[in-house]
């Protein structure tokens, strides 16, 4: 009986260190996946978070974490998908003008872009998209120039 009762305080002994260092571990997992998420590296931080949540079920700074950083991811990735839809919409119009015979003019991207913006604020906004268009010609990898032209076709005009 006594060898039973010493077997069983042993196994408290080792569970209670088992937990404490699980816990511990997860606290360092913790540290990292907030350092990681500061930093913007939301993938990472989400996968440190979730080994975290594992050596520490149901800890809620955990949790709430997690949380945080797959909702960051899914941002990032709704951020990205949107992007290369941009792309591929510029991409497509840029072909488009070349398909038209397009070519550059003299005028700077600078003058283009200003000419367009008067255009627009004048209300002459099928004449701002085409200059618009033509400062994107000039210059395809400018992503603020393609969404200025849908945010003009949306306005109606053309």
């Amino acid at each position: 009986m006594r060898n039973f009762v010493g077997l069983i305080a042993v196994l408290v002994i080792v569970g209670a260190g088992y937990i404490v260092v699980q816990k511990r571990a997860a606290a360092n997992l913790n540290n990292e996946g907030t350092r990681l998420l500061e930093a913007g590296r939301y993938a990472e931080a989400a996968r440190s978070f979730e080994q975290a949540a594992k050596r520490n079920p149901g800890n809620p700074t955990v949790e709430r974490n997690l949380a945080e950083a797959r909702a960051q991811l899914d941002r990032e990735t709704a951020a990205e998908s949107k992007e290369a839809g941009l792309r591929a919409r510029a991409a497509q119009r840029i072909e488009r003008m070349r398909s038209e015979g397009w070519i550059d003019d003299d005028a700077t991207l600078a003058e283009t872009l200003e000419t367009a913006n008067v255009m627009f604020q004048m209300g002459k906004v099928d004449q701002a998209i085409i200059l618009f268009e033509r400062a994107l010609f000039k210059n395809p990898d400018n992503m603020e120039i393609e969404r200025r032209i849908e945010e003009l076709e949306e306005y109606g005009v053309m």
